[in-house]
């Protein structure tokens, strides 16, 4: 988990209680109140969640992000203590552990109708929430089957994208016609790729975004990158290619502690500051409207914390 103190001190700072409902409270920063995007969390079990929300300083959120793979049925459970913790918003990572071109071919076809049925069940029962399908995420790394980045495990090409993730809507919403589909791609790689080429198009995605990181600890020197920076690049790139009024969620995002250069002129509780004027003054400008926070101590897996 995120080190508490550093998450409950940008909740005590930065009025984080009111940006997780989608409004910056006055008193925050001396103005207005600003519409913003709703606070959300990447959590896939309720357990997490509940930890997730303690280190925040909250009791409630609108939206959370889970993940689950082809081969797993539905979290329902975890879908209704989502709805306890004031979740109406439920965004479920499917990932579909297979080569874009065997996707595409409908090898995992029998898993994806079975997921939409249950899906569509969940959504039938509650009629007050949203049900939004996250599939093929980060296709632009390499560190996932269905990924078409450098040293990707199948040799899947960019162009294997589009037709991968039209098959998968097809099926789906032949099961479930109204399922919303998240379409994110990781952020920009050193600036080294376009989204034009393989954006599926605004008529075949509901909601765009992207996931983005500042990882000061694995990536050395004295790395360190403010939200702004994180972010920028990416969404001005999406934006170019997805219009404006398709909304937009930053599926995940988060903060390291700094390296031992960077700590001496940053902290994590500095980040989630930046965060939440990022939240309140460029994100309305992009029609974001969830930033999940992802909670998650990775210290063993990348150095990251």
């Amino acid at each position: 988990m995120t080190n508490k103190k550093f998450v409950q001190r940008w909740a005590m700072r930065c009025s984080i209680a009111c940006i997780a409902f989608g409004l910056m409270d006055a008193n925050a920063f001396g103005a207005t109140t600003y519409p913003v995007p709703s606070l959300a969390t990447n959590a896939d079990n309720a357990d997490l969640l509940d930890r997730t929300l303690t280190d925040m300083g909250l009791s409630r959120i609108a939206w959370n992000t889970s993940y689950m793979s082809q081969a797993q049925n539905l979290d329902t459970a975890l879908l209704d203590h989502e709805i306890t913790c004031g979740v109406s918003r439920h965004i479920v990572t499917l990932e579909i552990w297979d080569s874009l071109t065997h996707i595409a071919a409908g090898r995992q076809d029998d898993d994806l109708r079975r997921i939409a049925r249950q899906m569509r069940t969940w959504q039938d029962a509650h009629p007050g929430h949203e049900l939004i399908v996250r599939p093929l995420h980060e296709a632009n790394g390499g560190w996932y089957a269905w990924g078409f980045g450098s040293g990707n495990p199948y040799g899947n090409t960019m162009e294997q994208f589009r037709p991968a993730w039209w098959h998968v809507r097809g099926v789906m919403r032949a099961v479930f016609p109204a399922l919303p589909f998240f379409w994110c791609p990781n952020g920009l790689i050193n600036g080294a790729m376009s989204y034009a080429d393989w954006y599926p198009g605004n008529d075949n995605a509901e909601y765009v975004g992207d996931d983005g990181y500042n990882r000061s600890q694995s990536d050395g020197h004295c790395s360190w990158r403010t939200p702004t920076q994180v972010r920028q690049e990416t969404m001005a790139a999406i934006r170019a290619v997805a219009h404006i009024e398709k909304p937009y969620i930053v599926g995940e995002t988060g903060s390291s502690e700094p390296n031992a250069c960077a700590a001496a002129r940053h902290s994590k509780a500095e980040w989630f500051r930046q965060l939440a004027v990022w939240m309140r003054d460029v994100a309305p400008s992009y029609n974001v409207v969830a930033v999940n926070y992802f909670d998650y101590d990775k210290t063993t897996v990348n150095g990251n914390n």
